[in-house]
């Protein structure tokens, strides 16, 4: 959720500088927004990490220290779904436990229980792989060639 307030903080940030200057933002002034796609063939596995200092820009609001202000608060709360709202709360006074899976808060992770929301994920866990280096639809359909599949 933290990442999901981060990001759309970003982007909402983005374009406001953008509208402000009236003009393409000068070269390694915008932060660029944090997607790798790749295209490999069904059979690669990819090794991706990230630091794991995500927040040093601030735009997490705070709450990945549960030191969110009032008004960034607000701002927070206006970037995920009102349905999600208690649980920005308890992460800007510390007092919520975060997921470390996007799509996993749920109750059984805020109980202490490991539940997952993506089946992928849980296969993918299952049999010691990361869910980028497993595909089981496009297992089934391997042609035994090894050049890249086309997007026709």
């Amino acid at each position: 959720m933290r990442d999901q307030i981060a990001f759309k903080n970003l982007v909402q940030r983005n374009i406001a500088s953008e509208a402000s200057s009236l003009a393409p933002p000068p070269s390694g002034s915008v932060i660029q927004l944090p997607f790798i796609i790749l295209n490999t063939d069904v059979r690669t596995v990819i090794d991706c990490s990230i630091s794991s200092d995500k927040y040093r820009m601030g735009m997490s609001l705070g709450l990945e220290s549960g030191k969110c202000s009032a008004d960034n608060l607000i701002v927070a709360k206006s970037l995920i779904p009102r349905s999600l709202e208690t649980y920005v709360i308890g992460m800007a006074r510390g007092t919520s436990q975060t997921s470390s899976f996007p799509g996993d808060l749920d109750s059984a992770s805020l109980n202490g229980r490991r539940s997952y929301s993506h089946s992928s994920t849980a296969l993918s866990e299952s049999r010691g792989q990361t869910p980028s280096s497993f595909n089981e639809e496009e297992e089934d359909d391997d042609n035994d060639d090894d050049e890249p599949s086309s997007p026709e």
